[in-house]
């Protein structure tokens, strides 16, 4: 999906065309939300797996994935993220801070947490039927993952956490630009506890 990028991509498809099934499509800039679902209405598989762009996967994440599959037949599933060993200091800490159970209660993708673990769309999968019951994303951006995986209970999916589909996230470079995600990640839980009422709790 090219949502209304100023440098445009089709000669990277092109090089890898050869190499993978591979669409290209083209459209105003949206949000990540709506461009999404463009995305999806134009896929053609039975599972859809998104990532965020500053995200590197692991040679093995399919194979967790698919193995996890296998084993519990989810409908939705997300992984952990992790800081690379080539990241900065600042950016493995700030990648610790958000996946602890000491700060963000674990339900980001920790093995050990407190809350419901909910797949969040830095490194998220949802099937085609997922894809029809919900209609993906209702929110253009900020939470819009969270609004989701609500959604997603609601309608018994089942979802879960598959720990060894996890991605090296390369997160913002300097503190300020960390603290404007954080307190827009905040905005966007009190969009969600104003849509979907009662479900967020201090952990």
């Amino acid at each position: 999906m090219e949502d209304g990028s100023t440098i445009t991509s089709p000669k990277v498809v092109e090089d890898f065309s050869q190499q993978l099934t591979i669409q290209y499509a083209v459209k105003p800039n949206t949000g990540p939300g709506p461009s999404r679902n463009f995305g999806f209405a134009l896929a053609r598989g039975n599972f859809f797996v998104v990532f965020d762009s500053d995200c590197i996967l692991p040679p093995t994440y399919f194979d967790a994935v698919n193995l996890s599959l296998q084993q519990y037949e989810w409908d939705a599933w997300g992984g952990p993220d992790r800081g690379h060993p080539t990241f900065t200091n600042v950016q493995r800490a700030m990648a610790y801070t958000m996946s602890s159970v000491l700060t963000t209660g674990g339900i980001r993708g920790a093995n050990k947490k407190i809350g419901r673990f909910q797949p969040r769309s830095f490194n998220m999968g949802i099937s085609r039927k997922v894809w029809e019951v919900t209609q993906g994303f209702a929110f253009d951006r900020m939470a819009e993952d969270i609004e989701l995986s609500i959604r997603m209970f609601k309608h018994g999916f089942k979802v879960g956490l598959v720990p060894g589909a996890f991605v090296y996230h390369k997160r913002r470079t300097s503190l300020r630009q960390f603290f404007n995600q954080v307190v827009n990640f905040g905005k966007g839980r009190v969009h969600v506890g104003r849509v979907h009422a009662g479900k967020y709790k201090i952990v």
